[in-house]
């Protein structure tokens, strides 16, 4: 798969005046839609779209600021704006009834997204959620301090990874348990999408996402907790991690319907472990 060949499984929808890249399996009652963690995009699930798609109709976007969608470089785009685009595709691809999978900060804007549906704007109906590494770890962090820590380590991996390809590769697979998971190709197409349309100078707005996501914790957790959909946690559990104690506050915090931790697997468990990911979500 190369950069080309990925472009060509994208379609385009303009959604308050940004470019909104997705993939969109079609077919299928029941929807899936996607939300990427910070600095990634629909390449993420690659690995799994082929397989999924006969269960589900998988509805992938590139949240906007990365991938192929449009790279605002000189402002910063917010949570609460990302939240608003996806429930304009959801409307503009009329569907009404969806299943969510979120990662990191995917999981903050799904969680803008149910306080926009339980605040009376959209009356998009929530299936499930599934909630991947990094999910919640800032807003559930036990005190200040641990808040503090995990900002500090998002907002200098972000600084290395976009400084060279050599320290991106190099920090992306520190996120795997086994890095030969990710080849130095996938790896290569990633750099590319986080090029793409001088998409790199969207990193610089890290720490807007910080201040963002430590002033909006309480309303976020908020409607995360009032949800009527059932929750499931995919982890993948690494030691060097430093992220296993979130599933716990997650569990502790929320009714999860049930956890699945996935051993010697890193934060990427649908590109580290794409068949055990695949078959979570088919219920096998």
């Amino acid at each position: 798969m190369n950069i080309i060949n990925w472009k060509t499984k994208h379609q385009t929808i303009k959604l308050l005046g940004q470019r909104v890249s997705l993939i969109d399996t079609v077919v299928g009652e029941k929807i899936i839609l996607v939300i990427h963690g910070y600095g990634m995009c629909s390449y993420d699930y690659h690995k799994v779209i082929d397989d999924l798609k006969f269960t589900y109709r998988m509805v992938i976007p590139d949240l906007v600021g990365f991938g192929l969608s449009s790279k605002p470089t000189n402002y910063y785009f917010s949570i609460i704006e990302q939240a608003e685009v996806l429930v304009n595709l959801l409307d503009e691809l009329k569907i009404k009834e969806v299943s969510i999978i979120a990662q990191g900060f995917g999981a903050s804007v799904l969680c803008e997204l149910l306080s926009i549906i339980s605040s009376g704007f959209s009356d998009i109906k929530i299936n499930k959620i599934w909630l991947l590494n990094m999910s919640l770890s800032v807003e559930l962090s036990p005190d200040k301090e641990t808040q503090d820590g995990i900002v500090k380590y998002i907002n200098d991996t972000f600084l290395k990874i976009s400084s060279s390809f050599e320290m991106f590769k190099k920090y992306i697979r520190k996120s795997f348990h086994d890095e030969k998971s990710i080849s130095d190709e996938e790896l290569s197409v990633y750099w590319k999408l986080l090029n793409y349309d001088e998409g790199l100078k969207t990193l610089n707005f890290i720490h807007y996402w910080a201040v963002e996501i430590q002033q909006s914790s309480t309303k976020w957790l908020d409607s995360i907790k009032k949800t009527t959909a059932p929750i499931e946690i995919i982890w993948g559990i690494e030691a060097s991690s430093g992220d296993d104690e979130t599933p716990k506050r997650i569990n502790d915090y929320l009714d999860i319907e049930k956890t699945h931790l996935i051993e010697n697997c890193g934060y990427f468990p649908m590109l580290e472990k794409p068949s055990i990911f695949i078959d979570i979500l088919k219920g096998v």
